[in-house]
């Protein structure tokens, strides 16, 4: 029960310290099977596909296909709607899971319960909960580099978008419906084979907007 009880339930006990300690047992789990699946790369693309491994991103994602949510204890008003709101993005599957909004209490309830796996079961056990909580996104990097020779070059087809921005510069990306781009920006969007504006005729889907201290340098849909 700790492990599913929001802060906002109860300032005593609650999976923050759980989820501290599953966030470290994860990190672990993570870094052990990258640096021994790839033991070419270097540091830097090990992060690269630590980082996909263990975002929130992925971390909801499991929290929402294994039926989590369903049992988090709160007393967070807005919660269920961020709930709803996410499920209709993963619903959604032509956008990814790169351009979903989770609400960050499901990363942090699978992390907890992973503290809880090592708190109870011993490292052996809570590194096997780890990797399981992580074993579909384990299969997908697996499967993108099977037929690269695991060439880092592979790096950029699947890094987090977030990191890839980052590390080009310091930069602010949000995401936004094409309808709220339309009402907010009068500004070309890049559509993978061209330049337009968000339109009543190309209005479906979400944009990425990537600015340079408040300058727009990127939008894509």
């Amino acid at each position: 029960i700790e492990a599913c009880t929001h802060p906002s339930k109860t300032n005593s006990s609650n999976y923050q310290r759980l989820e501290w300690i599953g966030d470290a047992v994860l990190c672990l789990a993570a870094r052990e099977w990258c640096y021994k699946y790839f033991p070419s790369f270097t540091v830097k693309n090990l992060v690269t596909i630590e980082t996909i491994l263990i975002c929130n991103e992925t971390l909801s994602r499991v929290a929402l296909s294994s039926g989590l949510h369903r049992h988090i204890l709160h007393c967070d008003s807005t919660l269920p709607g961020r709930l709803e709101s996410y499920t209709f993005e993963i619903e959604d599957e032509c956008q990814g899971i790169w351009a979903t909004d989770p609400p960050k209490v499901l990363a942090d309830v699978v992390e907890a319960l992973i503290g809880v796996a090592h708190i109870d079961g011993g490292l052996a056990q809570g590194q096997r909960a780890a990797k399981n909580a992580i074993s579909s996104m384990i299969g997908a990097v697996k499967d993108h580099f099977a037929n690269s020779d695991q060439k880092e070059e592979q790096i950029m087809t699947i890094v987090h978008p977030l990191q890839a921005a980052t590390e080009l510069c310091p930069v602010k990306v949000r995401s936004l419906t094409m309808n709220d781009h339309k009402r907010k920006f009068s500004s070309q969007v890049w559509f993978g084979d061209g330049w337009d504006y968000c339109s009543d005729d190309v209005c479906y889907g979400y944009v990425g907007r990537i600015t340079y201290f408040g300058l727009s340098i990127c939008e894509a849909a």
